[in-house]
């Protein structure tokens, strides 16, 4: 059986699921599964012409291969599937796999997420080409590409002078917020980045994204190395796969009561939803008494955890009272161990539950959970004076040595100290900001390897160090 008799073979397994009976497939997305199998007939056949010197039988076996795939191709056409059949073929893109840390295996999860786009803008020479879109009811991200910049090696980290994204039909209070993240790879001729949108609705709507002057940045500075503008525009067709949890539980949260409604998890986010009972006076205060009480994190099944607290803006969504997080992989729901918000923990798969040990530093006025291998494998520095001369602070601090193996080495260490600091003073420190409280700022430092023998920390630093900061109770 040829490759192409086998792919078609295959497509009888691709069916549409029950719910998407009656929906009719874009016609972009028709054009582009059209042209999707009529590249893999050409494809063969010219494998075929290579393989086979017989050209009678040669000819039967291509004729028949095109029958067969004209015949599929026919009954997408007429039937008018919903695009579950175009997104079943389509697998998450290498690069995308890359920055969520996705397996293959795990792909069917997002098939309703996931949706191929291809639309271009050429300018100079220069394209830029959005390959693949993947989102949910909270937001999206675009993957696309830069070919065709001459001498691209020499350019080491490129970006865009200016972009701007509309969205066709949104409300102008509508919260949204916009990012360009460079994902990085082995291609050595072509650029990829990933535009991220966080607001709410947007299946269905327009995307205009206009991008302007490609170059990088040097020394706060930007080179232009191509001049010009590229507008790409599609419309967003995928869809949110969320599963919700109703909740209905009252909560104090910003000063004032409110209920909470639901918790939705998609393989991408997680939202927790509330409508306000009684409004409250929030004022700005070191008191702990008059705290905004408005913490939410997620444990998953793993081990690790996401805390709101300790996101980067970009991760965060507020709409009202509605609050997401954005998940740094994706995952199934089966992950998700629990939801907590200001306070209130809902279980979602308890079951799951890994089990830890808190240290509590009282001096330091702050704990941490940790699982039992690591707080087992760390010994605790005693509390010691500090004094920085760049941030002009000073304080205490505490560092967490781990052993193993007869290796020793400085897994992280936590900083609190006197006085408001700014994060981006403190991320020049290389040091990782994680808040202000009581009129201290709490900063950690993350260890380092710096010989062949504290090697046998690495997976340690990757699967526990690494999120360590979620676990802080400060």
């Amino acid at each position: 059986m040829s490759k192409l008799d086998r792919m078609l073979e295959g497509m009888k397994d691709y069916e549409p699921d029950k719910k998407g009976v009656g929906e009719e497939m874009a016609e972009s997305e028709k054009e582009l599964l059209l042209k999707s199998v009529m590249e893999k007939i050409e494809a063969e056949k010219t494998n075929m012409e290579k393989e086979n010197k017989d050209m009678n039988r040669k000819d039967r076996k291509i004729r028949s291969s095109m029958a067969k795939a004209a015949a599929v191709a026919g009954i997408i056409f007429i039937t008018g599937s919903v695009g579950v059949v175009g997104a079943t073929m389509f697998h998450l893109n290498d690069k995308f796999s890359s920055y969520f840390g996705q397996e293959e295996s795990k792909d069917v999860q997002i098939e309703d997420n996931l949706r191929k786009v291809e639309v271009k803008a050429v300018n100079k020479g220069v394209t830029v080409k959005v390959d693949q879109v993947l989102g949910d009811d909270y937001g999206f991200y675009a993957l696309f590409n830069v070919k065709g910049v001459k001498n691209p090696n020499r350019i080491i980290e490129p970006g865009f002078r200016d972009f701007e994204v509309n969205i066709k039909g949104i409300k102008e209070d509508t919260p949204i917020s916009y990012d360009i993240i460079k994902v990085y790879d082995d291609s050595h001729d072509e650029f990829s980045f990933m535009l991220k949108v966080n607001s709410q609705n947007l299946t269905g709507r327009e995307i205009s994204f206009t991008l302007k002057d490609f170059g990088e940045k040097e020394d706060n500075k930007f080179r232009t190395v191509v001049k010009g503008s590229w507008k790409l525009k599609w419309k967003l067709s995928y869809k949110n796969n969320a599963k919700e949890i109703k909740v209905n539980k009252s909560v104090d949260i910003y000063g004032g009561k409110y209920k909470w409604n639901s918790i939705k998890i998609s393989p991408l986010s997680v939202a927790v939803s509330t409508t306000m009972v009684k409004q409250g006076v929030v004022h700005q205060s070191d008191d702990p008494s008059v705290d905004l009480n408005d913490e939410l994190y997620v444990d998953f099944a793993d081990g690790t955890r996401l805390n709101k607290e300790y996101m980067d803006t970009d991760d965060i969504y507020m709409d009202g009272s509605d609050v997401l997080m954005t998940f740094h992989s994706i995952k199934n729901y089966d992950d998700i161990v629990s939801v907590t918000y200001a306070g209130v923990t809902i279980p979602v798969n308890p079951e799951k539950r890994q089990s830890k040990k808190s240290y509590v530093n009282d001096k330091m006025k702050f704990s941490l959970q940790m699982s039992p291998e690591l707080y087992d494998m760390v010994k605790v520095s005693k509390v010691k004076s500090y004094k920085d001369s760049y941030l002009k602070a000073k304080g205490q601090y505490v560092s967490f040595v781990g052993e193993k193996d007869g290796a020793k080495m400085t897994l992280f260490s936590i900083y609190r100290l006197k006085g408001m600091l700014s994060p981006d003073k403190v991320e020049e420190c290389n040091k990782t900001y994680l808040t202000y409280k009581d009129g201290y700022t709490y900063i950690m430092e993350y260890g380092e390897i710096v010989s062949e023998e504290q090697m046998v920390f690495v997976d340690i630093l990757n699967n526990q160090i690494a999120g360590i900061k979620h676990f802080l109770d400060i």
